[in-house]
């Protein structure tokens, strides 16, 4: 790995230059895909380079500018191991298994800025623009089969390249007003963005079929999908204070969403020097369009003391979903959604160490272009996808509680963290299971033993998080304790063969770390932490499992001499209970060796 940073200043100007090389899976300057934590682990060995600049400076005495620019190459190269068990009964004994390996080469380009103009003590405009654009292509290949009790059910091996560009815009703008009167305020706030995508792909498969009758399919496609979209929204508040400790807020809001998805399939029919001999599949092909206008009226109020924060809005929400398709068929479809939201928020300052925050609050999430539009994608043949015209919004309800306290004599600390959330109208997975040859709209055959998957709304969602921890000096190492734990359960509704299933999970966590403050020559931090996970599905009890995982890092960090630094990160994992395969222990270790260097004048430079 190789890294650099370069900071130059002149009195309020800062500009700093990055760099970054690397073949060990490290994809910015602060993330690392292997660390612990919720997030999952990056799939595939990463190459990544990257070049940014920062740059922040005072316009005279009134405007604030910020802005940065980053260029990112990444080739990921993954090879992965898919196995699958049947949920129902009647697919009792049924399996896919898939071994499949990618090379993926991205690269990106993003602009964000930020422009603040303190007007007077009274107003304030922030201007807020963003650009990215970015490329990915892909070389994939992977191999499926799916199994039961009679034997071999189907086979697919698959080829796929792809040319991906996606390109966004936005722009955010903001201004503030302050009245004479202390607490009467005046915001109002635009944004608008346009995106595009355009991807082009080839893919040809060899599918085998072997029940009831065996035979062989060749598909050779070319698939073509473009995509725009449009948003925008604005919204103005005024706040107005009432008594001595409160406060009202009145605010409205609209804006718009509106989107237009192309996916064209061709079968290739001849390939010659000429070019390719294209033939439309209509039923792999689709026009869709899709517009999301969401109106907003809120209503609230504050009431604020030295020690408690009580703040409760209610807003109603108006929104109407028009879907239109084009191609193959024409047909539209109207929804109007009408939604109350109320928000709930208690803070109490125990003292200035010690505070509580308990929050509730409502929202609702509107269905995406992607899940939105019915064209078939047979990127796997065996497990084909569709969009669903028919989706409504989701309702989620969400209550959190967070405790903070730290004692600065003793320097110890708590915080605990727990949050729930239920969800009505949730975009959950359909997928149906072929027990025979099955001819779906369109003329599309599903195999038997094949699945189509398509998303649809399901009521249960429940979802349940919680976090413990506790930090303490250790005085004879010079060092940081910290000691946590966690609990959390998801209950996850699903659909097969129109039978209601839930994915009920529980997990339960716990870890600890050290971090030195030895000395400012030799840094470290040691963690560790494991969890134990029990899954029950309620279609089919064969498919509960109970699994073990644990992660352990180390980071160490020595100034050796006259400012080369050496560098070394261990991260060893353990998991245990999953499938035969799957119960991978491994330990990754990354070296390096690096040189600071400081250059410190006195005079100005221009």
């Amino acid at each position: 790995m190789l890294g650099a940073s370069i900071n130059a200043f002149n009195e309020d100007q800062r500009i700093t230059f990055t760099g970054l090389s690397n073949n060990i899976n490290v994809q910015n300057f602060s993330s690392d895909p292997n660390a612990q934590g919720n997030n999952r682990p990056q799939n595939g060995i990463i190459k990544t380079n990257i070049l940014g600049v920062n740059y922040s400076d005072l316009w005279g005495e009134k405007i604030k500018v910020s802005g940065s620019y980053l260029y990112r190459n990444r080739e990921n190269n993954g090879i992965s191991s898919l196995f699958r068990e049947y949920v129902t009964d009647a697919n009792d004994g049924q399996t896919y298994t898939e071994n499949s390996r990618n090379t993926r080469t991205n690269q990106e380009h993003r602009f964000d800025m930020r422009l603040e103009y303190n007007i007077d003590d009274k107003n304030r405009i922030v201007y807020r623009p963003r650009f990215s654009a970015a490329n990915d292509r892909e070389n994939s290949y992977f191999l499926g089969e799916s199994v039961n009790i009679d034997g071999p059910l189907n086979q697919t091996e698959n080829v796929r390249t792809a040319d991906n560009d996606d390109f966004d815009i936005d722009n955010r703008l903001y201004y503030g007003h302050k009245f004479d009167k202390e607490g009467r305020s005046l915001t109002l706030r635009a944004n608008a963005g346009y995106h595009w995508n355009e991807d082009l792909a080839f893919r040809r498969a060899e599918n085998l079929y072997f029940q009831p009758t065996e035979r062989t399919e060749i598909i050779n496609q070319q698939i073509s999908r473009d995509r725009t979209g449009t948003n925008w929204q604005t919204g103005i508040s005024y706040t107005e204070p009432i008594g001595k400790h409160g406060m009202m807020e009145i605010e409205y809001e609209i804006g718009n969403r509106a989107d237009d998805s192309d996916q064209l399939t061709f079968d290739i029919l001849n390939e010659d020097l000429s070019g390719l001999d294209l033939e439309l599949d209509t039923a792999l092909s689709n026009s869709f369009e899709s517009k999301y206008v969401r109106q907003e009226t809120e209503l609230g109020y504050q009431f604020r003391k030295e020690k408690v924060q009580i703040q409760i809005e209610g807003e109603y929400q108006h929104a109407k979903l028009q879907n239109d398709q084009f191609f193959p068929a024409p047909f539209d479809l109207q929804r109007t959604f009408e939604s109350f939201l109320p928000t709930v928020r208690f803070d109490y300052k125990f003292s200035d160490n010690t505070n509580m925050e308990l929050d509730y609050d409502t929202n609702t999430d509107a269905p995406s272009v992607q899940q939105l539009q019915g064209v078939i994608d047979n990127s796997n043949p065996l497990q084909l996808r569709t969009g669903n015209p028919n989706l409504d919004q989701s309702y989620s309800n969400r209550i959190r509680l967070r405790f903070r306290s730290r004692n600065p004599d003793t320097d110890k600390s708590w915080f605990v963290f727990a949050q729930s959330r239920l969800v009505e109208n949730s975009i959950a997975n359909s997928s149906y299971i072929a027990d025979e040859t099955t001819e779906l709209p369109g003329g599309i055959i599903l195999e038997k033993g094949s699945q189509l998957f398509r998303p649809v709304n399901l009521d249960g969602f429940q979802d349940f998080r919680s976090w413990v921890s506790y930090g303490m000096p250790v005085d004879f190492i010079k060092s940081n304790l910290n000691i946590n734990g966690g609990f959390s359960y998801n209950k996850r509704p699903g659909q097969v063969n129109d039978e209601l299933s839930f994915n009920n999970s529980t997990r339960l966590s716990t870890g600890i770390s050290i971090s030195s403050n030895i000395s400012d020559q030799v840094d470290f931090n040691i963690s560790t932490r494991m969890s134990f996970n029990n899954v029950e599905n309620t279609l089919n009890s064969n498919l509960n499992n109970k699994y073990f995982n644990q992660r352990t890092r180390l980071n160490f960090s020595w100034i050796i001499w006259e400012g080369f630094v050496y560098r070394m990160d261990l991260n060893h994992q353990i998991n245990s209970g999953l499938s035969e395969g799957f119960d991978n222990n491994f330990l990754l270790m990354n070296m390096s060796i690096g040189k600071k260097y400081s250059i410190i004048k006195e005079e100005k430079f221009h």
